[in-house]
């Protein structure tokens, strides 16, 4: 290359890779998409939870606490407990989101009414989830039981206290309404029988995972005022 010095020549290559880079700089690359953020669903306006206790032959608690979609929780203190009539308190709607999962990792809709078994001086527990217009309560008594011998577990379809038989007291009473089965010793390896325990033990600790994120403990108290049976 007559004429042209090294200089020249090497800011001419200069300039045709700067070209190149820039060629590369400007190539139009795939548009990705930002990953969606993580939105939890909205809890429906009318969800309320609801955990009733009663008392029993002895100093059991007895109490209603209530916990709404925006985390408001109502206490009403009956018997047994240090803090009588009502209270409010407030907790997170994440922990409503956590208790209402718990309903669901149970099949709370798809357990029957009651869940009981043939004694009567026990405290019991009813618990009620209520949203999206429908509402479910199960009434249960005497989860420490279940696991023992010759204890007659009753699964009813209505609530309430399922009754027994005026001829025979150690039978429940059976109309098209009420009991659906019956469970004992006799059956102790059936999956019915199975099915029934492992509900009486998920019930319990839906109820405690309730008492826990309403802290009931503040109004319930100490001691022997905190036993359930």
């Amino acid at each position: 290359m007559a004429g042209v010095g090294v200089g020249e020549v090497r800011l001419v290559g200069a300039l045709a890779v700067a070209a190149m880079l820039g060629v590369g700089c400007h190539r139009d690359e795939p548009a990705v998409a930002p990953p969606a953020p993580n939105v939890e669903p909205e809890l429906p306006a009318d969800l309320s939870i609801e955990l009733e206790r009663t008392e029993c032959y002895g100093i059991c608690p007895s109490y209603v606490v209530k916990i709404g979609a925006t985390g408001a929780v109502e206490w009403k203190g009956r018997d047994y407990v240090e803090v009588e009539g009502r209270q409010t308190a407030q907790v997170s709607v994440e922990t409503v989101r956590m208790v209402v999962a718990q309903f669901d990792a149970i099949g709370f809709s798809t357990l029957h009414r009651t869940y009981d078994i043939a004694a009567t001086d026990l405290d019991s527990a009813t618990l009620t989830l209520r949203r999206g217009g429908s509402s479910k309560s199960v009434f249960w008594r005497g989860t420490y039981f279940v696991d023992q011998p010759n204890t007659m577990i009753v699964i009813s379809g209505i609530d309430g206290f399922v009754l027994p038989r005026e001829d025979e007291p150690d039978q429940p009473a059976v109309d098209a309404n009420g009991v659906i089965a019956r469970t004992d010793a006799d059956v102790s390896d059936s999956p019915q029988h199975a099915a029934a325990v492992k509900a009486f033990h998920a019930l319990d600790n839906l109820a405690t995972a309730i008492d826990k994120a309403a802290n009931t403990a503040q109004w319930i108290g100490t001691g022997q005022q905190k036993q359930h049976r």
